[in-house]
């Protein structure tokens, strides 16, 4: 088990490098392996945030200024921590169920992801100040209840406004699942504390997987196709919802 977990660190951090998910896939071999969800998403949520400091010096100069996403993280965290309590007060089955459907719901916005595109691009009409609120609160709230995609569903949002472009959109939603990712480790704190049971050298193995795989994965964004992502994407959530199906509704 051991060596299965730290392979899927190592490429669940080169997948979140090039703006994929590989929360997704190490969240469903930690499901797999028969973990708790809870337990199960906060191990990923800790890898991920020390993971994704590999990544963000790469990131930082292609994000927005800080006063231009200032908005979307006090919304995020604010939607961070409503999510995050609402996951802590919902039995094990029952969140399982749940992340199922989210995993669906998001499968089916990936493949419904160019007609979206195509009508915001029609309107033209997004008012910037209220768009990145919701953008943030709604984030905020995904990554704190279930997490895995949240970059995905950042920056698909994101990047529906023209000053965006993929880069752009992809560098600052790392950032806010960086900063969300630590507010969930605090108020997760039970699952924080239970992940110890993995054996802590195996963590800081888990750990230092992650970190090299986004480090390596952020340098080759650039020569990583849209389409490449969005098929490494969909194929992860599959297996997600495969894994989430096998586990809480057969």
């Amino acid at each position: 088990m051991e060596i299965t977990l730290i392979s899927t660190a190592f490429i669940a951090g080169i997948l979140n490098g090039i703006g994929s998910s590989g929360g997704m896939l190490f969240l469903s071999i930690m499901l797999l392996n028969g973990f708790h969800p809870v337990v199960a998403t906060a191990t990923n949520k800790v890898i991920a945030l020390i993971g994704s400091l590999g990544a963000i010096k790469n990131y930082w100069q292609h994000s927005e200024t800080f006063a231009d996403i200032r908005p979307l993280i006090t919304f995020s965290v604010a939607g961070v921590v409503l999510g995050s309590l609402i996951v802590l007060n919902i039995e094990a089955s029952n969140l399982g169920k749940l992340y199922t459907m989210l995993t669906l719901c998001l499968i089916i916005l990936l493949f419904c992801l160019k007609p979206i595109r195509n009508y915001i691009a029609q309107k033209k009409r997004l008012n910037t100040k209220i768009y990145y609120k919701i953008v943030g609160m709604l984030s905020g709230i995904y990554n704190g209840f279930f997490g895995p995609g949240t970059i995905i569903v950042t920056s698909m949002q994101l990047n529906m406004l023209d000053k965006y472009t993929e880069k752009t959109s992809l560098s600052t939603a790392t950032i806010l699942n960086t900063v969300t990712n630590a507010v969930a480790c605090i108020i997760l704190g039970a699952g924080i504390l239970s992940i110890f049971e993995l054996n802590l050298w195996l963590l800081l193995a888990l750990v230092i997987a992650n970190v090299a795989g986004q480090y390596f994965g952020s340098l080759f964004i650039v020569r990583v196709g849209e389409k490449c992502i969005e098929f490494i994407s969909k194929a992860t959530l599959i297996f997600l919802l495969a894994i989430l199906v096998k586990e809480y509704w057969l």
